[in-house]
């Protein structure tokens, strides 16, 4: 049985999944630093050779070379043949991550239309719409709000993120907590409320680190998708392999 290996190469982890054809997911790993010895090790044990590569940052060249040596190894990019058609209009600065989660979204149900929220350092919305990624919008992630308002001022403290449980807040620590989350959490119901009137019904679907956070918080009825990312490498492999 064939098996395939996606790594998804993050700003601040690796995350590495391998399938069978049958789309079960045998193994996955999520650290730091991927080493050359790491893949050899999973290779022996589940004996991939078709592998897929999506990263946000420079690929180490002897990472790279290993994997263009020794097996049949896409790196994800603007030209690789995709499942979907690829609207948005200028294809080589779409970040990876977001297409191969649109086109993990839309593995799930080909018919329908995808709402992808992605909420890490920044939050995404992207958009798949009759099998067609159609674009989407890039905003501060809660994190990058709090900090913000602490360096772009010069009295507002730096504070963690947390759901005080109030509509409004009675302390300057709570006024920037609800600012950034209720801020969020309202940008978000908003945008998933005007993007339905375009587009029709939607799967709402929730990736990134605050993903499930955030998606426990709304009313919509959403998926949360942790791997979503790592779905759409899969999907975009096979769909290549020969």
């Amino acid at each position: 049985m064939m098996t395939y290996c996606c790594i998804d190469l993050g700003n601040s982890r690796s995350k590495v999944a391998i399938y069978d054809e049958a789309a079960q997911l045998l193994h996955y790993d999520v650290r730091e630093r991927l080493l050359v010895r790491d893949l050899r090790r999973w290779r022996k044990d589940y004996g991939f050779d078709h592998v897929i590569l999506s990263s946000t940052r420079i690929v180490r060249p002897a990472l790279r070379r290993y994997l263009a040596d020794n097996h049949q190894y896409i790196e994800l990019d603007h030209q690789t043949p995709i499942p979907i058609v690829n609207g948005y209009e200028t294809p080589a600065t779409l970040g990876r991550d977001r297409l191969a989660g649109a086109i993990g979204a839309w593995s799930r149900d080909q018919n329908a239309s995808h709402l992808i929220i992605d909420a890490g350092t920044c939050i995404t919305y992207d958009v798949v719409h009759n099998s067609t990624y159609i674009g989407g919008n890039i905003a501060p992630g809660i994190h990058m709000r709090l900090h913000a308002m602490h360096e772009q001022t010069d009295k507002l403290p730096l504070v963690d993120m947390e759901d005080t449980g109030r509509h409004l807040g009675n302390s300057t620590t709570a006024a920037l907590q609800n600012g950034a989350l209720l801020g969020t959490i309202c940008e978000i119901e908003s945008f998933i409320r005007r993007t339905s009137l375009i587009y029709g019904q939607l799967n709402i679907i929730f990736t990134g680190g605050d993903g499930a956070y955030l998606a426990g918080r709304l009313d919509s009825v959403i998926f949360v998708a942790p791997n979503l990312v790592l779905e759409g490498l899969f999907t975009i492999l096979r769909y290549n392999a020969k």
